[in-house]
């Protein structure tokens, strides 16, 4: 792998994360160019004007080569237009095609743990479960099948190629700048004074901090060795925590109000209420998800100096939300 000051990155997609990965990028001194499907709006990093080139998803495999030319890295955070799953993967399929033709070294694509989908029983609510990497996926949504395939699809592309090739699974990115409904759903509540609480003490958010997942992948992109087939980041942050988060934040007082999560969760099933059940699932959910970012950041501390060199702070996650 080339030294990580003589390639250039072309990160595709510029919202949350992208921009993120980009300033990581532009403050190390690192070639960086955001694909995106508008050039318009001016993207800044370290003080100057990120280069940018125009790549839709509606962009055919000539266009995408072009977009590419001179990209020694691609890093792909991009997603469809009002959620179109299978223009999301055919759009993954042209590019990995043309990365080939461009001669990009290495991809990285940033997907979701949302592809285990049905692997995660209902058994995973209660048991405290960890999910790792040797689960296989069982998408159960059309957005977690749509990123296992294209997952797959650019995977059989790249390697036949012998184009280095790594996804990201990630959980909900945490950061003052997201816009989470489930947040959104619990603020309304929390503003009112209650606290739903349907699942047990321990229940859990599977997160990652975006200032951790801008360095994780940072790290993966100028690393000199050779990359793992698959990484996965996640933390996990407690409803209870998020609770005493509020009141401490705010000086409001809530009231915890328990309610029969699993009864609720078999009506709204059979009720076929699928983003309900989904809501309910993630309030109750007491899984987690196993991380390889100490795997990673280990990697960063003992490089050579002129490197990365950034270290995760122990400042609590749940500070990003409020």
């Amino acid at each position: 792998m080339e030294a990580s000051r003589a390639m250039t990155i072309g990160v595709w997609g510029a919202g949350l994360v992208g921009r993120a990965i980009v300033s990581s990028f532009a403050e190390h001194q690192m070639a960086v160019c955001v694909l995106n499907r508008s050039v318009d709006k001016p993207i800044f990093a370290n003080g100057k004007k990120v280069p940018m080139r125009c790549m839709s998803f509606t962009a055919n495999e000539d266009e995408m080569v072009s977009a590419l030319v001179g990209i020694s890295v691609l890093v792909h955070c991009a997603g469809s237009i009002a959620d179109d799953y299978s223009q999301f993967v055919q759009a993954a399929n042209r590019l990995a095609a043309a990365a080939v033709r461009a001669r990009v070294v290495r991809v990285l694509m940033v997907s979701t743990v949302g592809v285990y989908g049905d692997a995660i029983t209902d058994a995973c609510l209660t048991a405290g479960a960890t999910i790792d990497k040797a689960v296989l996926p069982k998408p159960s949504s059309p957005y977690g099948k749509s990123r296992y395939a294209a997952e797959i699809d650019m995977r059989a592309i790249l390697e036949a190629s012998g184009i280095e090739f790594s996804v990201v699974r990630i959980p909900m990115v945490l950061s003052v700048d997201m816009s989470a409904q489930v947040f959104k759903k619990l603020r309304y509540f929390l503003d009112r004074g209650f606290f739903p609480e349907l699942g047990a003490p321990s229940a859990s958010l599977p997160c990652i901090r975006l200032e951790k997942l801008q360095i994780c992948i940072a790290q993966l992109v100028s690393s000199p060795s050779k990359l793992a087939p698959l990484y996965q980041f996640s933390e996990s942050l407690l409803w209870s925590a998020v609770l005493e988060s509020y009141m401490s934040k705010t000086g409001r007082r809530v009231h915890v109000v328990p309610l029969p999560g699993w009864i609720l969760l078999r009506v709204f099933r059979a009720l076929r209420l699928k983003y309900l059940v989904f809501s309910l699932q993630v309030l109750m959910n007491e899984a987690t998800f196993g991380d390889d970012s100490v795997h990673v950041l280990d990697e960063v501390e003992t490089r050579e100096s002129g490197s990365l060199g950034v270290s995760i702070g122990s400042a609590e996650i749940e500070s990003t939300l409020w």
